[in-house]
């Protein structure tokens, strides 16, 4: 903390650094909770925790309070989206602004879910991708790869379980 002074008052900046999660969560407010979802060296082990944290300090909260965390509910979220790193084309955040807490809460960890099962799925595309290019090398062309790249779970699963033994006619007959 580094005093500053502004004339009449005297201020100190405080880095969310030196503050430990667990005294933002004792916090049990509005600015307790917006602090949190901010603070850079944050440990949480998923998304869902931190969802969980979360919903549990706004249940706790005394009615004014969440009252008052229902007003920041926009900011909650901008900070929200920017730790987790979700789109902002993301359909249910034109709508979680007007849903209750726990409900808005609800949401958000099914958002979080479904995102994650979607990096899942593109990793083991990526991962498809780069063995079978390895193993057909030109006969692996653009158009082969751009079928993986919109292909269904259910197909790339398919090759994936496949991959060692399949022939590049075998490859093209699942990706029709």
């Amino acid at each position: 903390m580094r005093p500053i002074d502004y004339g009449i008052t005297n201020y100190e900046l405080v880095s969310l650094k030196n503050i430990k999660q667990e005294t933002l969560i004792k916090m049990n407010n509005t600015l307790g909770i917006m602090l949190l979802i901010d603070k850079p060296n944050l440990k949480v082990k998923s998304i869902e925790e931190l969802i969980r944290i979360s919903k549990e300090i706004v249940e706790n909260m005394p009615k004014e309070e969440q009252e008052k965390f229902n007003r920041h509910k926009k900011a909650f979220i901008e900070l929200f989206k920017k730790r987790v790193g979700f789109k902002e084309d993301i359909e249910e955040f034109k709508e979680i602004e007007e849903m209750e807490a726990s409900t808005m809460f609800d949401t958000l960890e099914k958002i979080a879910k479904r995102d994650r099962e979607e990096a899942k799925l593109e990793g083991k595309k990526e991962l498809v991708l780069e063995i079978l290019n390895q193993k057909f090398g030109e006969e692996f062309d653009k158009e082969l790869e751009e079928k993986i790249k919109k292909a269904s779970e259910e197909k790339i699963n398919k090759i994936k379980k496949n991959i060692l033994k399949i022939t590049i006619d075998e490859l093209k007959e699942i990706l029709e």
